[in-house]
Parts: C-alpha cells; sequence; structure tokens
C-alpha cells in the first residue's frame, strides 16, 4: 500500500507543471531508495517526457496564433524591346520591379502593401503603389472583405499574376478596354465551404472607383464581378462583368469576359473572349486570345522540361460593325531555370500590312 500511494505521489508531482522539470531527479533519488523500481521508473520519465513536450507544443501553438505573420515576395523583370513603334526609346528597360509585404495580424485581419519600380531607372519619382489593402475575414469561407487598392476582378488576363504570364505582352483589352489592372474600392470575396465544394464556385465582386487607380475623377463608382469554377483540379472556367461609369456620356456601359483554362505540368492552355465598350465608351470592342505553352522536351528528358515553347493567336477588333479586325501571333520560348529564375524571348507579327513592324523581346525575371 505504500509503495503505491508513492507511486500515486510521484505521478501527481510530476503532472504538475511546476515541478515537471525535477521529475527526473525525483524519480532517481525513488529507485534509488527502493521506493520504485526501475521499470516504474524509467515508465513515469517516460510520461513526463511526453507531458513536457505536450505543453510546450500547446505554448508554441498559443505564441504562432497570437504573433503576426509577415510574408515578402515579388519579382522583377528586366527586358529588351526591338520595336520600331518605339520611337527612339531606350530597348532596355526595367519593366517591373515589384516587392510586397503582407501582414496577418491575426486569424481574421491581414494587411499588405504593394510598391513598384518601373521605367529605365529606378528613383523615387517612378515609385507607384499597385496593392494596398486590408482583408477582414467574416467567414472562412463564405465572405472576405478587402478595402483600399487591389486587382480588379474582370476577365481571366487581369487576374492572372503577371509573374506567370507566358508571353510579354499583354492582350489589347487590358489597356483598351480596362485601362488599368488596379484601382480603390471595396471587394467582397469567398468560396462554398467544404473540401468537396469551395472548388465547384468561387467569387470575388467590387465596387471601385473607376476612371483610374488612385484617381477619383467622376464621383461615380463601378461595379465588377469574377467568378470562377473548377469541376476538375487542371479544368478552369470563369464569367466576369464590369459596368463602367462613361463621364463623357454620363451613363454606365457593361463589358463582360469568359475564359477557361487548362494546365497541368505538361501543358498550359487558355482561351479567352472580351466584349463590349472601349475605354470611352465610343465603340463596340472584342477581344479574343488563346495561349498556348507545352513542354515536349520533358518527354525526352527531365532534364529539358524546363524549356517551354509557347504561342499566343489574339483577335482585336476596336469596332466590331466596320468588318476589320487585327490579328496579333506571338511565338516564343520559356527557360525556367528554376523556381526563382526564368528567362523568355518572343516575337510578335502584326498583320497590319506595315513593313518591318513586328516587335522582338527579350526577358530575364526574378521571383523573390
Amino acid at each position: 500500500m505504500k509503495e503505491f500511494m508513492v507511486l500515486v505521489a510521484v505521478i501527481v508531482i510530476c503532472s504538475t507543471n511546476l515541478f515537471a522539470g525535477q521529475c527526473d531527479i525525483l524519480v532517481d533519488k525513488l529507485v534509488e531508495k527502493g521506493q520504485l523500481t526501475e521499470l516504474e521508473g524509467k515508465d513515469i520519465k517516460t510520461a513526463n517526457e511526453l507531458l513536457v513536450q505536450a505543453e510546450k507544443n500547446k505554448t508554441d501553438e498559443a505564441i504562432k496564433k497570437s504573433s503576426p505573420v509577415y510574408k515578402i515576395s515579388g519579382y522583377s523583370q528586366f527586358s529588351y524591346t526591338s520595336d520600331p513603334t518605339l520611337g527612339g526609346k531606350e530597348p532596355f528597360a526595367i519593366k517591373t520591379a515589384r516587392v510586397g509585404f503582407s501582414w496577418k495580424l491575426n486569424e481574421w485581419t491581414e494587411f499588405k502593401i504593394q510598391p513598384e519600380f518601373s521605367s529605365s531607372a529606378i528613383s523615387l519619382s517612378t515609385v507607384t503603389f499597385k496593392e494596398l489593402w486590408a482583408d477582414f475575414v467574416a467567414d472562412k469561407n463564405l465572405l472576405k472583405v478587402k478595402i483600399g487598392q487591389y486587382i480588379i476582378p474582370f476577365s481571366f488576363e487581369n487576374n492572372y499574376p503577371a509573374s506567370k504570364s507566358k508571353v510579354f505582352d499583354t492582350p489589347q483589352s487590358m489597356s483598351k478596354v480596362i485601362t488599368s489592372k488596379y484601382d480603390y474600392g471595396v471587394q467582397l470575396y469567398g468560396n462554398l465551404p467544404g473540401e468537396s465544394l469551395k472548388n465547384l464556385l468561387s467569387w470575388r465582386i467590387a465596387v471601385i472607383n473607376g476612371t483610374t487607380y488612385a484617381s477619383e475623377t467622376d464621383g461615380m463608382k463601378d461595379f465588377s464581378a469574377y467568378l470562377i469554377t473548377k469541376p476538375m483540379n487542371d479544368l478552369e472556367f470563369s464569367v466576369s462583368d464590369y459596368n463602367r461609369y462613361i463621364a463623357t456620356g454620363s451613363k454606365y456601359e457593361t463589358h463582360y469576359g469568359v475564359s477557361g483554362k487548362y494546365e497541368t505540368d505538361m501543358v498550359f492552355f487558355t482561351l479567352e473572349y472580351i466584349a463590349g465598350k472601349n475605354s470611352t465608351g465610343v465603340s463596340d470592342v472584342m477581344d479574343a486570345i488563346i495561349t498556348l505553352e507545352g513542354k515536349p522536351f520533358g518527354l525526352l528528358s527531365s532534364d529539358l522540361s524546363l524549356i517551354a515553347p509557347v504561342v499566343r493567336l489574339e483577335r482585336w477588333d476596336e469596332n466590331i460593325w466596320d468588318g476589320k479586325y487585327l490579328s496579333y501571333y506571338t511565338v516564343g520560348v520559356n527557360i525556367y531555370a528554376d523556381k526563382s529564375v526564368r528567362f523568355l524571348v518572343d516575337y510578335l507579327v502584326k498583320d497590319d500590312n506595315i513593313l518591318n513592324n513586328n516587335k522582338f523581346n527579350a526577358m530575364v525575371q526574378i521571383n523573390y
């Protein structure tokens, strides 16, 4: 009975956080005096180690949850362009130098600021803030609220990361319909709950300033929506809508887009169609883009899978009623040296019947 009471007392003392660190010393003394067998002492030490580790894990987890999470990311693109329409401008340039700082302050608040440098020389006069927003989580699946300046939720190309773009030039609709990739406003976004449903439908709905980012000139707000479904891991479809207020006409114009994407380790394929008014609200426009990148050399050797030929076909119609349109054909190759470095070379042919109007691009991209 005495040995049993000693064993119970030792277990209670060792399970108390205050004395857990001295448990091994106590057990050794009791084994030495014959109050515990060596096997009992070993079992108590093992149980104490598990207890101490469990308490440490709880403390670490509590600290992790209460501490802000910081993340730094971005990329830089250094380019050379041979383009007869440049008009004597320097062909070497810093296409983009972007770094983003994000802070997850707690389980329901996140903040991000992303300055960007561009042009052939970095100076304070060329710095712009592309993203500057705060996120608030009302429901981790169904509803999150983004306030600030962010990517306008309209069209696949506008929302696809520029650092992953397969060719150098963006489609015509990016500059002649949307006019700006970013704008100020409030965005609601989320997805269906549950692992089996979350990819079935996700959404982004925004009320934005309009006209241009970082500028409010017309006093009216624009509205955009972007709905995405992924019926399979490799397959994605989207529909989008953008209601822009045209100040000169004192009216709203609707733009819409549909897209599909198929992406595996070997193939990247997208198709997008954009239609609506141009940025001035005067002409009805249409843009259709097909992009295909493959890694056929990976079938011969895994070392060659980093070489990815790419083609893009674009049909741009800046007035669908005049029976005229322009086609752009881009061929090139991406070389993915590793996750941080990419080399791109491509050549764009424009069918505008103007001789020597084609464009050559070369770019080095560094991700960090």
